[in-house]
């Protein structure tokens, strides 16, 4: 579909395209960088996490592609750093993907609801990233209130990296296949 602000509406998904590609770079070394008692499925999430960060670099590609564009091949990292704890990797990454968040929901603001392929496109990723989010929200250090999920099931010293079950509750993390 055409879009009179096809230059800006491109120039919105390039930059997108930029930070999946920061995501995914970020996500898969954080994956290797992993350590402590729950190594193996924090390690394996974070994988997973960084295979849908390039699934939404495909797609992007694909929708910009359709409106006539270029695809960027640049990486915007926010200032790609390598994170050393646990805690500082999923504050790193609760950070970014709030950020992508708004970024994505304020293009979807812009984007006419007869353009039904880049909408739904756009949905697609900004679930997926909700759920990112829900999912280091779960991982993210217990605060005095127990958050209002209640649901949080590992303890983290975010300085130290060090977990810990929260106690009475059995873990989904605990399973060792």
């Amino acid at each position: 579909m055409e879009h009179p602000d096809n230059p800006l509406l491109i120039e919105a998904l390039n930059r997108m395209l930029a930070k999946e590609h920061g995501c995914a770079i970020r996500y898969a070394t954080h994956a290797a960088m992993v350590t402590g008692p729950y190594v193996d499925p924090i390690s394996h999430r974070f994988q997973e996490i960084a295979s849908d960060e390039i699934g939404h670099a495909g797609k992007l590609r694909e929708r910009i592609c359709a409106l006539g564009g270029t695809p960027t091949m640049e990486v915007d990292g926010g200032g790609l750093r390598a994170a050393v704890t646990l805690g500082e990797m999923i504050e790193m990454n609760l950070q970014e993907e709030r950020g992508a968040i708004e970024d994505y929901a304020k293009i979807l603001q812009d984007v006419p609801r007869l353009d039904v392929l880049l909408c739904r496109t756009l949905e697609d990723i900004l679930k997926d990233e909700q759920e990112h989010l829900e999912e280091l929200i779960d991982l993210a250090p217990m605060r005095e209130e127990n958050g209002s999920r209640g649901q949080t099931r590992v303890r983290l010293d975010v300085r130290t990296g060090v977990t810990a079950q929260q106690p009475g509750v059995m873990s989904s993390l605990d399973s060792r296949d």
